[in-house]
């Protein structure tokens, strides 16, 4: 079992849904017991966007506001916003890679995968499960063995800066969701966290600390799993490496309570 440590007295509890009844089931498949998993609603009443449409960053500023979260991505020579006003009612896009977001933990993690996934209905730790569509395997947003591909969660603004070229997932889905409204106004004011896991260890940075320990030059430095990490804050991007293995590691965005 993984050991995680808190800096600063900040205890992160993930929340959870209060909704018990049991909706129709997405999958039995799961790499731990039934028992670690809660009903938050039926099996695809969060409808992921599978054909998802973009538009450039011009278009999007004329409906994003500076500050709007987005999760930013770097990948294969592309630049992809996906505003967070929009994850908050679908959770999962099956791009060319898979990012999901969980509304009730904000933590935004991309998968590389070929196939679909949807949204279970199910929670695990309060925090989004996802089903594969192919398998009905059920895979825990947060503890799972696909492989990760690095992701930022930023302000708009932040982001357009650092990727001038980006593209953005377009509010033209379909449908009656009014993007603006959030669905879930009282997580707004929850502290974002960050978790670094190196080995069984698991460390848990606020936001404030980062940005209060890289303010000189930009680095924190610190001990995870016996291991020497170099932790990186600049325009809001966050990145993480081990000293010794020179490997990066991708840290995970999380509201606390």
């Amino acid at each position: 079992m993984r050991r995680v440590l808190v800096l600063v007295g900040l205890v992160v509890v993930l929340t959870g849904c209060g909704h018990k009844s049991e909706p129709e089931r997405a999958g039995d498949e799961f790499g731990a017991s039934g028992a670690d998993l809660q009903y938050g609603t039926c099996k695809d009443c969060i409808p992921a966007i599978d054909e998802p449409q973009f538009e450039s960053k011009d278009e999007a500023n004329e409906w994003l506001e500076d500050e709007d979260l987005v999760v930013g991505l770097d990948y294969q020579g592309e630049h992809k916003a996906y505003p967070v006003k929009i994850l908050n009612w679908h959770e999962i896009v099956n791009d060319k890679v898979i990012v999901t977001y969980s509304s009730l933990c904000g933590s935004a993690v991309v998968f590389a995968s070929e196939v679909k996934w949807g949204v279970s209905g199910r929670l695990k730790d309060g925090c989004l499960v996802v089903y594969n569509r192919e398998t009905n395997e059920l895979v825990s947003q947060l503890d799972s063995d696909l492989e990760r591909v690095p992701v930022q969660v930023l302000t708009w603004r932040e982001w357009q800066t650092a990727h001038p070229t980006t593209v953005v997932l377009s509010a033209e889905i379909g449908g009656d969701r009014d993007y603006e409204v959030n669905p879930y106004p009282e997580l707004a004011q929850r502290e974002v966290v960050y978790e670094v896991e190196v080995g069984e260890e698991t460390k848990v940075y606020s936001l404030e600390v980062i940005k209060r320990e890289t303010a000189d030059d930009g680095v924190l430095m610190d001990v995870v799993g016996g291991e020497k990490i170099r932790l990186s804050y600049s325009q809001g991007e966050i990145m993480v490496e081990n000293l010794k293995t020179k490997q990066k590691i991708i840290p995970v965005r999380l509201l606390s309570r």
